[in-house]
């Protein structure tokens, strides 16, 4: 007599996540919905194509790409980049309803999970709010700008069902500010011993968007 499961398969989890970039590519958006699709589930992500010289819709590894345009919106403009956001969420929140879960990678699009009434999940990439003040951290505007934001992601982290970040150490600053969360690193499981060679040395991986930010330190 042979055996079976008798189990009841699996449910498949519609999930939608929420990108404000192109995702041509972003590795760590593409590797989370890769493990999701690779259990099961329906994962479409809505992204920004803030240049509109990407396909409007593609699918990679089993994830569909929706790639959304409201008018070129480019990196660095701060009143055009505001304004671009605006319009992309008011586009992405009609898209999402009937999903089970959102997915808000990163702070300028945690605001769709307050008139979302599945399961939340905000992936906290960096802080937001700091980025307002690289073209100029003197500024008054800015500053309030950035507290601004800071005040409104930590709100809209509370509501959350589920928090994860990049790093421990944005885990520990969740944690100072009474918000729990698991992180999720970008980087190899196994990692390497850099040689010590008594110089003072700075280690960097990944895609420098804003030279600047580098030319602080030198």
């Amino acid at each position: 007599m042979s055996s079976y499961s008798t189990a009841p398969p699996r449910p498949v989890v519609r999930i939608a996540a929420v990108v404000s970039n192109g995702c041509n590519p972003d590795p760590r958006v593409l590797r989370e919905a890769k493990w999701l699709v690779e259990d099961g589930h329906d994962v479409t992500i809505h992204a920004f194509d803030r240049s509109e010289n990407l396909l409007p819709e593609q699918m990679i590894n089993g994830i569909n790409i929706v790639r959304h345009r409201v008018g070129i919106t480019p990196y660095g403009n701060y009143l055009r980049t505001l304004l671009g956001l605006h319009k992309f969420r008011k586009k992405v929140a009609k898209e999402i309803q009937g999903y089970d879960v959102l997915h808000c990678h990163d702070a300028d699009t945690l605001s769709l999970a307050n008139n979302f009434s599945g399961t939340t999940v905000f992936d906290m990439h960096d802080l937001h709010h700091s980025w307002v003040m690289m073209g100029n951290p003197s500024s008054s505007l800015r500053k309030i700008a950035a507290w601004r934001m800071k005040k409104t992601m930590l709100r809209n982290a509370k509501k959350a069902t589920i928090v994860i970040t990049s790093s421990q150490g944005f885990t520990d600053w969740l944690l100072g500010h009474g918000i729990h969360s698991t992180p999720i690193e970008n980087r190899p499981k196994n990692q390497g011993k850099i040689k010590d060679n008594n110089i003072f040395t700075v280690g960097y991986f990944g895609r420098i968007r804003e030279p600047e930010s580098f030319d602080l330190l030198f």
